[in-house]
């Protein structure tokens, strides 16, 4: 997950932290860049040119170009991003924030080497960044590197036990080392730390796997309360569904999760089995 800069990340506040990427970063730049920007916001319709017009007048604010670049990695231009995070390093110390965007940057275009350089540099600002470390993590695992994802796994879920994301990524780090036990604990501990689907419906495939009929339908249906959209819910469901022998209410999942995944081979199989159709009629 890619973070936006704030300016409480200036080297001169000790106690440093990150906001996400939500719209309220508006407000962030604002109050940073005082009351002539905010005086002067209703001419701006959009955050990137708000960015622009900043950068026009203070080309070295870091936590603009950090920003910007947040939103041309969301419109899909990477490589404008990369422009804007690297031109925010600057002579001046840099954010964590941008640093850390900086390795998802390279994790992505599979230069690992300069991805974890990335990362490291943002722990050794910042020692307790945990989002560095479960980016850093993961960048080992694509490496099959996994003796070092493991560690620095443990490492951010223990410096942030509440963070669902770290959580969630371990756990699926764990699931594809074949240690669903490990698995599933994360999950459960994700899903306690903070409800959310993705953890909901991890849970509900192991136990589904497992033949626990009962929990794995609670788990899918607190997914599809968080995210109706949720289509592992709704297959999971589904299978469930078919296998208890009510069709009707397994083709209904399988309809459901077939709008937001509709190419997924074993929901059509499974529709044409139960209707003798593939959903598209």
């Amino acid at each position: 997950m890619l973070w936006r800069a704030s300016p409480s990340e200036n080297p001169a506040f000790r106690h440093l932290f990150l906001r996400r990427a939500v719209p309220g970063a508006l407000v962030i730049v604002s109050l940073f860049y005082g009351v002539a920007t905010i005086r002067r916001n209703h001419d701006w319709r959009t955050e990137e040119v708000l960015y622009q017009r900043t950068l026009a007048e203070q080309p070295d604010a870091q936590v603009i170009r950090t920003n910007l670049g947040v939103i041309y990695w969301d419109r899909g231009d990477t490589a404008s991003a990369e422009r804007e995070w690297l031109a925010s390093l600057g002579p001046a110390r840099p954010y964590v924030s941008t640093l850390n965007n900086l390795g998802l940057l390279r994790t992505k275009q599979k230069r690992y080497a300069e991805a974890i350089e990335f990362f490291e540099r943002a722990i050794r600002e910042r020692p307790l960044y945990a989002s560095a470390r479960k980016n850093l993590a993961a960048a080992y695992a694509e490496m099959g590197q996994t003796a070092d994802a493991d560690h620095e796994f443990r490492a951010a879920v223990t410096l942030a036990p509440l963070n669902t994301d770290a959580r969630n990524a371990y756990g699926q780090f764990l699931l594809g080392q074949g240690r669903e036990a490990e698995a599933l604990e994360q999950f459960r501990l994700s899903a306690e730390a903070d409800s959310n689907a993705e953890a909901q419906a991890n849970l509900g495939e192991i136990f589904n796997r497992a033949g626990d009929a009962q929990r794995a339908m609670t788990a899918f249906e607190a997914a599809l309360k968080l995210n109706p959209f949720d289509n592992r819910a709704h297959f999971g469901l589904g299978a469930l569904y078919e296998r208890q022998g009510n069709p009707a209410a397994a083709a209904r999942e399988y309809r459901a999760g077939l709008d937001t995944d509709p190419r997924n081979a074993e929901a059509l199989a499974a529709l044409r089995r139960l209707t003798g159709t593939d959903g598209s009629q």
